[in-house]
């Protein structure tokens, strides 16, 4: 699914289209290029590799490193050169499908590095897989266990009281605090995290602090809003580590989630769900949620 996704954005702003050469082989004929798209900005090249080879993870390097030397440009890989797309223009392979019922096995995508077929190179974290595998509960339980809790966010801690959480957060002055008619009080500020600039709505529910919502809006087209929270994603796993769970939601996979699960019950979500995004808009919401009390 990621591979089409990321493919169409990029190849339906692709002004000039021709065909490159086929048939280009490995020095060690472990892969095949059978067609080659080229367009004004971006290079795909569909490559076959030798069902000998079809575990050797090295084959598939050498393909992505022999043909898109300069990480500008993408490889789909197959395991039969009748699953290859044979268009020979981007508006001709889109008139015949595109990608549907002809995903990738595995995908290669220069700068963003490979998404494998997970069935034969099994990744600890789901969007390394060109599709995503449902993980079980007991392989989402141990990421967490390995992971310890999650105890904060900056200056602030779960579990503070509302007069600490506010001076955590510079002061009275510095932020707008709302009581809420179901009980609970949200301290609105300005913040930042991971050197980007957030409107902050902290909740303090039963006294105690628990849940952040840092919300970050933008005008971007669909694309690029999906390549900012994985940008965002990246910047979340520097500190809590690489994401348990990634999936797309609705028929357009307009809607997605990146989810983190934590030792004490704690779960940290990147999404653009429905609540926050409009037409024409990109609005991320990165939800921090800490199930830990008060000592």
């Amino acid at each position: 699914m990621l591979f089409r996704r990321y493919f169409a954005h990029i190849a339906f702003g692709l002004m000039a289209f021709t065909i490159g050469g086929c048939d280009l082989n490995s020095g060690t004929h472990r892969w095949k290029q059978v067609n080659h798209i080229s367009g004004s900005t971006r290079d795909v090249y569909f490559v076959v590799v030798d069902p000998e080879f079809a575990r050797d993870r090295s084959a598939y390097e050498d393909a992505a490193h022999t043909l898109c030397p300069s990480g500008n440009c993408q490889v789909a890989f197959y395991a039969t050169r009748k699953e290859v797309p044979a268009a020979t223009t981007f508006a001709e392979f889109f008139d015949t499908g595109g990608f549907n019922d002809r995903q990738p096995r595995t995908a290669y995508y220069g700068y963003g590095g490979f998404q494998w077929d997970c069935k034969i190179f099994p990744q600890p974290y789901l969007n390394g897989c060109v599709s995503h595998p449902h993980p079980t509960s007991a392989t989402i339980l141990d990421a967490a266990k390995s992971r310890g809790p999650l105890t904060g966010l900056g200056k602030t801690k779960f579990g503070m009281k509302l007069d600490e959480l506010i001076r955590a957060l510079g002061g009275a002055d510095a932020v707008v605090v709302s009581p809420m008619a179901d009980g609970r009080t949200v301290v609105k500020v300005k913040t930042a995290f991971h050197g980007r600039s957030y409107d902050g709505f902290y909740n303090v529910i039963a006294s105690n602090f628990s849940v952040v919502m840092l919300r970050w809006s933008s005008n971007l087209d669909e694309g690029a809003c999906a390549i900012e929270a994985k940008k965002i994603a990246n910047d979340v796993a520097k500190a809590f580590g690489t994401e348990d769970q990634f999936a797309y939601y609705e028929k357009a996979e307009k809607m997605f989630d990146y989810h983190w699960l934590f030792g004490n019950g704690g779960t940290v979500d990147l999404n653009n769900g429905p609540k926050f995004s409009g037409e024409g808009d990109c609005a991320l919401a990165l939800n921090f949620d800490s199930k830990a009390e008060a000592d």
